[in-house]
């Protein structure tokens, strides 16, 4: 949980199926959630550690 650094993005995947509509197999694609993308705020305390700075974070 990133709270006030960033923010958590849902990605997702297409996944190719087979569904059975009246007796005939149809294709079809559904849209899944797959993970999260984390994505820190630039200039926030936590930014210099993903960037690879190495400045002391203070936590209030």
């Amino acid at each position: 949980m990133l709270q006030r650094w960033g923010q958590c993005v849902q990605q997702f995947r297409n996944v190719d199926v087979l569904r059975r509509v009246g007796g005939q197999w149809q294709s079809a694609a559904l849209s899944v959630a797959t993970c999260c993308d984390c994505k820190v705020r630039a200039g926030t305390e936590v930014h210099s550690l993903v960037v690879g700075e190495r400045t002391r974070i203070l936590v209030s």
